[in-house]
């Protein structure tokens, strides 16, 4: 998917590795804004998570011929403040979720929190 935000073309593809590894620190303000709901209103949804949109957008967008590790997540969040329409958010939002199944991915992190927590309690048992 593609946008153009003040004649900079902006891509959102399906996320990368690092992209997720950025995102890990807003999964538990985006799973609270979601609930348990299956129709959430992407407006509301928006509302919940504003203090922190900007630079969620900006991990999730790559600008069209930049490569991920050579973006700036802190600049990229404050030209989309200054430049991105509030329809051009919630089109990205929107395309977000198209592209990326949240919930499956909630529940690979779960699974894989779990596996860690079990795999140290064990190694507590051993040394303890």
């Amino acid at each position: 998917m593609k946008y153009k935000i003040s004649g900079r073309t902006f891509v959102q593809s399906k996320l990368k590795l690092g992209q997720m590894k950025q995102l890990l620190p807003y999964f538990d303000k985006i799973a609270t804004a979601l609930g348990n709901n299956e129709d959430v209103n992407l407006i509301d949804f928006v509302d919940k998570i504003k203090d922190d949109i900007s630079e969620i957008v900006a991990i999730v967008l790559v600008e069209e011929g930049q490569n991920l590790k050579d973006k700036d997540v802190k600049e990229l969040s404050a030209f989309l403040d200054d430049n991105m329409e509030y329809d051009m958010l919630l089109d990205i939002v929107a395309d977000f979720f198209t592209l990326t199944p949240i919930g499956l991915i909630g529940d690979k992190i779960e699974k894989i929190r779990k596996s860690i927590s079990s795999k140290a309690d064990s190694k507590k048992k051993e040394t303890g």
